[in-house]
C-alpha cells in the first residue's frame, strides 16, 4: 500500500505540477493554433479565475475591491502557495509594487520551453480574479525573469 501524502508534499505536488501542466497546454495550442490558441488559452484561464474569484473571494470572504485589499487577500497568499520570494516595495489603496527574486512558474516554464509571453498567458488568471473584485485594477510586469531580468517588477494599479 503507498503511504498518503503529507499536506506539505501535497502542496509541492501543486506547485510543480499546475504552472507545468498550463504551459504544457500553452504551449502545444500556441505552437498548433498561434495567436487564436493564445487568445483561447488566455480566456479559458480567465474564466475559470472569474467562477473561482466570485465564488471564493466576493462571495465568500468579501475583499476589499481595492488594490491594497486584492494583494494582501489574494496575489500574496497565491504567490506565498507556489512558492515565491517577493518584496512588496510599495503598498497603497490604489497601486503596489512588488519585487519578485524567485518564480517558481518560470523554472517550470523553462523545461518545457514555454511561449515566450507565457508570464501574460498565465497573468489571465490573474485578470479574472480582479474582474470580479474590481475590474478597474490593471496589472503589469516592467521586468521579467522569464524573459531575462534578474527579477520580476510588477505593478498592480487603479488608474487615477
Amino acid at each position: 500500500m503507498t503511504k498518503a501524502l503529507s499536506p506539505d508534499e501535497k502542496l509541492e505536488v501543486i506547485r510543480r505540477a499546475w504552472p507545468l501542466w498550463v504551459a504544457v497546454i500553452a504551449k502545444a495550442v500556441v505552437d498548433r493554433y498561434g495567436d487564436e490558441g493564445r487568445s483561447l488559452i488566455m480566456d479559458c484561464l480567465r474564466q475559470q479565475a472569474i467562477v473561482q474569484g466570485r465564488k471564493v473571494f466576493v462571495e465568500r470572504r468579501g475583499i476589499r475591491p481595492d488594490v491594497q485589499g486584492f494583494v494582501q487577500e489574494v496575489a500574496t497568499p497565491q504567490m506565498g502557495i507556489m512558492g515565491h520570494e517577493f518584496e512588496i516595495v510599495e503598498l497603497s489603496e490604489s497601486r503596489c509594487v512588488m519585487h519578485v527574486t524567485r518564480c517558481p512558474l518560470a523554472e517550470r516554464w523553462k523545461l518545457i520551453g514555454a511561449p515566450e509571453d507565457m508570464c501574460e498567458i498565465w497573468d489571465s488568471y490573474n485578470l479574472g480574479f480582479r474582474q470580479v473584485i474590481n475590474p478597474d485594477i490593471i496589472h503589469y510586469h516592467i521586468k521579467s525573469i522569464y524573459k531575462g531580468d534578474p527579477f520580476c517588477k510588477t505593478v498592480f494599479e487603479t488608474p487615477k
